[in-house]
């Protein structure tokens, strides 16, 4: 009996568990023995969560059924719904950026080798847009939604590598193309790159590659294993899983390879990170302030709004909530009235926009 990301699989030929989906504890213990220094194809489990771009909906894998599957459900855990039900597993479901469409991996009803699926996000219109005689699993949308990155072996003990086809299915090309295991993709949010994990170097490092499969670089380089990366948000920065400090830590380094550093530090295991959306920052009186400044506007007009602002900025530093809120609205009531006129409409809008979000973080009525 097999594993992939946690779920038991007895049919076919599925992959074995000492390639394909190692629980994290697995993972620690081998780690721990020694096992590592053997080469051993170990996996981490591979995510079974994922949310769309803007509807907030989550889709996972479950076995609840008695089979492995793909739901739905909304952010706060309601209304979950099965979308497959096959007598094959749905596995590492991934939403298109859109929130329209979901990706994922089954041998479908003829319980063949894995291919990627894609189908509507209410579960409709299943469509196996791999169809061949490989093992195809992990499939990533790129942040357009025109491109689908994912693995593929020809052989049930691999080597896997990294392809990437139109959404549709159509040009199915091999990126990494070599003799080591390479799977696992990420796409970056600006969708150019690539990471992934290879064993190409004798152990699984992080490398990246351009979204067409040049420049491919080892980031990790070093003799521990380091799997799960995953881009932040803004590109700059990735996490990963590493056990190169003897146990199975959350790192994080530039997109580079820079500046690798160890964030999480117990004697749990610890992997499969991921990046939530960036959390904004709300406004304050003194960013109002700066902006104003940096307008260059008429002494005089400058002045009548940095008198509400430095007033507004008082009055919450005593408490006076009630006051801030009222020199917030008369500041926005000047700025209004010299919006096209000494103050352009388009940085009026913002200076608007800005000490409306401070009067709402005050709770202003």
């Amino acid at each position: 009996m097999n594993t992939h990301g946690g779920f038991a699989l007895s049919y076919g030929d599925k992959r074995s568990s000492a390639l394909r989906g190692l629980t994290l504890a697995a993972l620690a213990a081998l780690a721990l023995a020694g096992l590592m220094a053997l080469g051993l194809a170990l996996r981490a489990a591979p995510a079974t969560a994922a949310f769309p771009g803007e509807n907030g909906s989550i889709v996972f894998t479950s076995t609840r059924d008695g089979n492995a599957e793909v739901y739905v459900m909304d952010a706060d855990g309601q209304n979950q719904t099965r979308l497959t039900n096959n007598t094959a597993p749905g596995l590492t479901p991934a939403f298109s950026p859109d929130g329209t469409q979901i990706a994922f991996s089954s041998s479908g009803q003829e319980l063949v080798r894995e291919q990627i699926y894609v189908m509507d996000a209410d579960g409709q219109n299943q469509i196996n847009l791999t169809n061949n005689s490989a093992y195809n699993f992990d499939p990533a949308f790129s942040p357009d939604g025109t491109k689908i990155a994912f693995t593929n072996s020809e052989q049930e003990l691999g080597p896997e590598e990294v392809y990437v086809m139109d959404a549709d299915g159509q040009n199915q090309t091999n990126l990494t193309n070599n003799a080591a295991d390479d799977y696992g993709p990420a796409f970056s949010p600006d969708g150019t790159k690539i990471a992934f994990i290879s064993r190409r170097d004798g152990n699984y490092e992080i490398y990246v590659m351009d979204a067409d499969g040049q420049n491919q670089t080892n980031l990790t380089n070093n003799a521990a294993l380091d799997l799960d990366p995953a881009f932040s948000p803004d590109g700059t920065k990735i996490a990963f899983t590493s056990s190169r400090d003897g146990n199975s830590d959350i790192y994080v380094m530039d997109a580079d390879g820079q500046n690798q550093t160890r964030l999480t530090n117990n004697a749990a295991v610890d992997g499969n990170p991921d990046w939530g959306p960036a959390t904004e920052v709300p406004p304050t009186t003194a960013d109002l302030i700066d902006s104003v400044e940096a307008l260059g506007l008429p002494s005089k007009i400058e002045s009548r709004l940095l008198a509400k602002l430095d007033g507004a900025e008082k009055n919450i530093a005593s408490g006076d909530t009630a006051g801030a809120c009222g020199k917030l609205t008369s500041f926005i009531k000047q700025v209004k009235a010299q919006s096209g006129k000494k103050i352009p409409a388009a940085a009026a809008a913002d200076l608007i926009a800005d000490a409306e979000a401070v009067r709402e973080s005050l709770g202003c009525g």
